[in-house]
């Protein structure tokens, strides 16, 4: 798949808070939350060289994660990213998150520990207080399609865009936003955004509320450029 050519993505989201734990065999362990985390470090070193989706705490500074151990060696990992975290495909309210990151290692695959740890990982949220639980699928992913069915979630909603840029889903306003809309449609249409178009989330990072307004100081230059030349 080209990171820069549109392609069909997948919103599904969680709805098994009333689902029972699924079963284990007897030399499966799993863990969450912090426990999870402190073994996982302890497996890297252990076992140097796992696939990137075991390290996303230092790529992308998150804390929380679920793995699933076969006779003490990792088996699969998913990791947990809430709004404070600015996602590639979402645009989260407060008390949300999104489960990513989900890889089983190939030796244990067709075992359902895929299913096992994003349930896991769910259940750990949803005890917590997130109120909604999302995750991205590409759409011809078929296998995580599966996992993810398999874990209690159901699809709300498929759209267009690139991998790794283009337009947010918000999943409050339940539509993709462009992270520079009002931008483009100063260029697009030849006039300027309303203040009534920039809105300025508090739960936004700083870099992003600063481009916001930037646009909106880029196109008080060019309405005042365009009335002094009409005079």
């Amino acid at each position: 798949m080209d990171a820069f050519v549109p392609t069909v993505f997948e919103l599904w989201q969680w709805t098994g808070a009333d689902a029972c734990a699924l079963p284990l065999e007897s030399d499966w362990q799993v863990l969450v939350g912090n426990e999870a985390l402190r073994e996982l470090l302890c497996l890297r070193e252990r076992q140097p060289g796992l696939p990137l989706e075991f390290y996303r705490d230092q790529v992308d500074g998150v804390e929380c994660c679920a793995v699933v151990l076969i006779e003490g060696r990792p088996a699969a990992v998913i990791w947990a990213y809430d709004w404070r975290h600015k996602g590639h495909f979402l645009r989260l309210a407060q008390g949300e998150a999104e489960v990513r990151g989900l890889y089983s290692l190939p030796e244990w695959r067709g075992r359902g520990v895929g299913t096992v740890v994003t349930q896991t990982m769910c259940q750990y949220l949803s005890e917590r207080g997130y109120t909604q639980l999302y995750a991205i699928i590409h759409s011809r992913n078929f296998s995580s399609l599966r996992v993810f069915r398999k874990a209690s979630f159901e699809k709300l909603v498929d759209f267009k865009r690139a991998a790794l840029f283009g337009p947010r889903y918000s999943t409050t306003e339940r539509t993709t936003v462009a992270p520079f809309e009002p931008l483009w449609r100063f260029l697009r249409e030849g006039r300027g955004p309303k203040s009534t178009d920039i809105r300025v989330s508090r739960e936004e990072p700083l870099a992003t509320a600063e481009a916001r307004e930037t646009t909106i100081a880029m196109s008080k230059k060019v309405q005042d450029r365009r009335a002094r030349r009409i005079r």
